[in-house]
């Protein structure tokens, strides 16, 4: 029998609820519709909500009762400041934010407190210079589970190659490591990963390679840094005959793991059929595990992709992996597609997945509105008329040898017209998780 008592999958349509209580914050007519937000959470006693109203930042403070304490604009923050991200602990959280002045970018730094006054002044983090056509979301912040080191990045092009400088922080914001690596690039054939970094301070990402511009994976590899030292350590994931496409990987710090996960196809190009996943332990990861799980007819019949059963799991995307204590996970995945009409561009899975040559998979908003935080209220990209459906979602339990112990499919259906804010899912825990 199995039990899961505590993950709630919150769909984005309204649902009765008895025995629960919704508050609202007051509505502010001084803050118009151009306005992105992320909700920082709680600190302290206060909830914290990040503000960009054109070219202002505002921090709005509210207490329990979201009554508003404050909404105070953050005047050292300068207007062309286009990227920030929060790391949060339990008395203060730091503000890592980007701006661009003539042809550099600037990343800087602040300590903020629970009530959303800066307990330091903005300090320095890096610096590009940058071309006049370059990309100028240059920086990247992530930091590992436990909080204890920030990693930030950058990964920059010239010709065929990449350069990336990574930066280990520490819980006050200490520079810990600093390296510089050069990688080899060919945009047609190579894709590379975001950073992900573990509760010791060693950062890993994936590396692959493709054999054409959209075509899926048929050579995986995993780059990985231990703190303090010089080079990186690169380990081949064989993956024998099949193709993958994104992988998802994710760390689990209490039995010291590396897991990765994909979709599978047995041809170039061709249907999905499963579910690979790879796993490499902390201290041998030169020994990874691999497993290709296939999706059984069952399921197929159920995903019931307007009739195609071949093409049963063609629009299924990875969402997010929950962990289980002994080492297995449960995977999440959504049936998601979207249809444009009076536009040419193509609209498969690899045009979603393979549109951008490194840095994780092309704009993950293309597909995935919940991966980031920053709320959105009126993007989109001026296309004539683009329809967003997020259909079926299907959770995979996965035992700490790779094999499938069960699969549950949730029927839902969304869709919306120029927008998919509303539309996905995400996960919350109310607690700890338990399993036979």
């Amino acid at each position: 029998m199995k039990m899961i008592l505590a993950t709630i999958i919150l769909f984005s349509y309204l649902c009765n609820i008895h025995a629960q209580h919704i508050t609202f914050s007051d509505h502010r007519t001084d803050e118009s519709s151009d306005i992105n937000f992320e909700i920082i959470g709680k600190q302290g006693s206060n909830y914290l909500v990040y503000k960009n109203i054109r070219w202002k930042h505002v921090m709005g403070v509210y207490d329990e009762q979201m009554k508003l304490v404050s909404n105070d604009r953050m005047k050292f923050m300068p207007e062309k400041t286009f990227n920030v991200d929060f790391i949060s602990y339990p008395d203060f959280f730091f503000m890592i934010y980007q701006y661009q002045k003539g042809n550099v970018i600037y990343c800087k730094g602040v300590k903020m407190g629970n009530d959303g006054i800066a307990l330091s002044e903005p300090f320095h983090v890096d610096t590009s210079r940058i071309g006049a056509f370059a990309d100028k979301r240059i920086y990247t912040v992530t930091a590992s589970e436990d909080k204890n080191h920030i990693l930030i990045y950058k990964m920059m092009r010239k010709g065929d190659e990449l350069t990336l400088v990574p930066k280990v922080f520490n819980s006050s914001m200490e520079l810990t490591d600093s390296t510089r690596h050069i990688l080899s690039f060919n945009e047609r054939r190579d894709v590379y990963g975001e950073l992900s970094i573990n509760n010791d301070g060693t950062f890993l990402f994936i590396h692959e390679k493709k054999k054409g511009n959209q075509d899926n994976v048929w050579q995986l590899n995993v780059l990985l840094h231990p703190i303090k030292q010089d080079s990186l350590s690169q380990v081949s994931i064989p993956l024998g005959d099949k193709f993958i496409d994104e992988v998802l990987i994710k760390i689990d710090n209490k039995n010291k793991n590396y897991i990765l996960n994909s979709l599978f196809c047995n041809a170039l190009r061709g249907n999905i059929t499963g579910l690979f996943t790879a796993g490499m332990s902390w201290e041998h990861f030169r020994d990874p595990a691999t497993a290709f799980n296939y999706f059984p007819d069952s399921l197929r019949s159920k995903m019931n992709n307007e009739g195609q059963y071949s093409t049963a799991f063609n629009n299924l995307y990875l969402r997010n992996v929950i962990l289980k204590l002994g080492g297995g996970f449960i995977i999440n995945l959504e049936d998601f597609s979207m249809r444009t009409t009076g536009n040419a561009f193509g609209r498969n899975r690899y045009d979603y997945l393979y549109n951008y040559p490194y840095g994780g998979y092309g704009d993950y908003y293309y597909y995935n509105p919940s991966y980031y935080n920053y709320y959105r209220p009126f993007y989109n990209r001026n296309y004539t008329t683009t329809y967003y459906y997020y259909d079926n979602i299907l959770a995979v339990s996965i035992d700490n040898n790779f094999g499938v112990e069960w699969n549950t499919l949730l029927v839902k259906k969304q869709g919306d017209v120029e927008t998919d804010n509303f539309l996905s899912f995400s996960n919350k825990s109310l607690g700890p998780l338990h399993f036979p």
